[in-house]
């Protein structure tokens, strides 16, 4: 289940940055309300739904085969997962908004 989410995230990753390389200079693309702006919150959006749909498929077959023990390990290593590949997507948020130089600018 891991490495199927790690793949989708990879996938969501990809589009990201397509559409990100494929924008105005990021001034233009900062807008609220713009295609970029909203990017992010679609991207990330789509990989929590993504774990919720994992986890809600496999729960009764993981926990009749396995029990509520290996579950919860796999839950864990689903969010995990989920967190790195997050702390990625939000990395590219902060380069392609330059945050580093709009918090260093007072």
């Amino acid at each position: 289940m891991r490495l199927v989410l790690g793949g989708k995230a990879r996938e969501l990753y990809q589009s990201l940055d397509t559409v990100l390389d494929s924008k105005p200079p990021p001034a233009a693309a900062n807008k609220p309300g713009t295609a970029a702006a909203t990017t992010f919150i679609d991207v990330l959006s789509a990989l929590l739904r993504e774990v919720a749909m994992a986890v809600e498929q496999d729960e009764q077959a993981i926990t009749s085969t396995f029990g509520a023990a290996a579950f919860l390990d796999v839950v864990v290593g689903v969010q995990a997962e989920c967190d790195s590949q997050g702390l990625r997507m939000l990395q590219r948020f902060v380069e392609a908004r330059r945050v580093a130089q709009h918090v260093n600018v007072s």
